[in-house]
């Protein structure tokens, strides 16, 4: 039984060969790719790899919604010394998760404006306009 209601990943990969810097023309961008070509090489993930991040984070209990409880749900089911995931509100399975690229929790840093978003109801104001620009686009609400 699948128990996610709404699954979302959104992650910002900066060193993903996706072939999109071909477009770009001219010295500026020439030079660009020369200059950032090593750095690319040594630390990007393969784009085969980065799918399969993707998909462990979008099926892994380790990331169960919020109505879960904390416990881990159905899904690819944990290995051994893995647990649950803190989400941002700083509750185990807490339903919204910041990770680094390696599916770890992020820093204290990270978790204190994380804290500073949910204070201020930055979620209610992103998914308000989420939901005016799809009424934009679709118009209606839902499909």
């Amino acid at each position: 039984m699948w128990t996610r209601f709404v699954d979302t990943s959104r992650t910002e990969s900066l060193l993903r060969k996706t072939g999109l810097s071909r477009e770009l023309t001219g010295i500026g961008p020439a030079i660009a790719k020369v200059m950032f070509a090593p750095l690319v090489a040594l630390l990007h993930i393969p784009i085969d790899e980065t799918g399969e991040r993707q998909l462990y984070i979008a099926t892994s209990a380790r990331f169960p919604c919020k109505d879960s409880g904390g416990k881990e749900v159905d899904g690819v089911q944990l290995g051994d010394g893995i647990g649950v995931a803190t989400g941002i509100d700083g509750k185990v399975g807490g339903g919204v998760y910041s990770i680094d690229y390696e599916g770890e929790g992020t820093s204290p840093r990270v978790q204190e404006l994380m804290k500073g978003f949910i204070q201020d109801s930055t979620a209610e104001k992103v998914w308000k306009h989420f939901e005016e620009e799809f009424v934009r686009v679709t118009g209606s609400v839902t499909i």
